[in-house]
């Protein structure tokens, strides 16, 4: 089994089973008092807002996994505004010799999350971003969503995913690689900025704001 819980507020937590469907999930006022079990009896995730995490993927011709880990920061130094000393990198995806999908978050915002939860009294076996929550659509090529706090979450393939604000979407939709893609939209009025924006191949698809939602509509974490 597994347990996600958001470690800011709003503290939203949900429990699944082995195979990943949702089987309990709720609202917890404080990040204290999120009903945490662990004890090895299920594996414990922090879920965090995905805006403060940059993912790229990139070659890294490693054959083992601690190595291709120790080469990411020098293959990505020149691409990143901070000094990779300052950052904080971890795989999400690798697979010996090929491409790599890497996480990139400051150290001190991970040290935060990390005291945050410690004060709380949390025990955890990783951190998830929120947009890997997101069920994928079986036609689709990314899925967006807007929050209750205007925060549009989108998931794309191989674990790539980011958050932007609504006045970012013009520029995430004129850097899309892949013209015109399809993409599965929860919010009404988002698909019509869309389509404004030029899309042609955008579908409704009702699957809720906060991540307990998502994992009701099919959303599985794989830990890398």
């Amino acid at each position: 089994m597994s347990f996600f819980f958001n470690i800011n507020s709003p503290y939203h937590w949900a429990r699944t089973d082995r195979n990943g469907n949702l089987v309990e999930e709720g609202l917890a006022p404080t990040l204290a008092s999120v009903p945490v079990t662990g004890h090895g009896s299920e594996t414990v995730y922090g879920v965090v807002p995905g805006e403060f995490v940059v993912v790229r993927k990139v070659q890294v011709p490693a054959r083992q996994r601690a190595k291709a880990l120790a080469a990411v920061p020098y293959v990505l130094e020149e691409s990143l505004s901070d000094d990779v000393e300052d950052l904080h990198f971890a795989l999400l995806d690798w697979r010996a010799g090929e491409s790599a999908t890497v996480a990139v978050v400051s150290r001190s915002t991970m040290s935060d999350w990390l005291d945050s939860l410690n004060e709380a009294g949390h025990v955890i076996d990783g951190l998830v971003m929120d947009y890997q929550l997101l069920p994928s659509h079986p036609q689709c090529h990314y899925v967006m969503i807007r929050d209750a706090g205007g925060r549009i979450i989108i998931s794309g393939r191989d674990n790539l995913g980011l958050v932007i604000d609504e006045d970012s979407l013009g520029m995430w939709w004129q850097g899309l690689e892949h013209a015109d893609p399809a993409i599965a939209v929860d919010d009404r009025t988002l698909a019509e900025t869309l389509i404004h924006l030029g899309a042609t191949r955008v579908s409704q698809w009702p699957i809720g704001e906060h991540f307990p939602a998502w994992l009701g509509h099919g959303g599985k974490f794989d830990s890398p």
